[in-house]
């Protein structure tokens, strides 16, 4: 999934009834994360392995999250 990057991101944030996604390790960084605040029946999300992800932009994404999100993180 290294392809899908921000701009893949954004298209897929277009799908809103998605209730589970699995962006692993897709090359994405702290500007995609507010993409996925658009979704409104998201429930499972895993974004481990976007080294463009940082930990600043990882805070304040689970910051605005709505609490019925589950976010898996982890940088590898």
């Amino acid at each position: 999934c290294t392809y899908l990057k921000n701009e893949g991101i954004q298209i897929v944030s277009g799908c809103s009834k998605l209730e589970e996604l699995n962006v692993e390790a897709c090359g994405f960084d702290d500007t995609a994360l507010d993409y996925f605040l658009s979704m409104p029946i998201l429930r499972s999300l895993n974004i481990t392995g976007n080294k463009g992800v940082t930990s600043d932009g990882l805070q304040r994404f689970l910051a605005k999250k709505r609490s019925d999100l589950v976010v898996l993180y982890d940088q590898l």
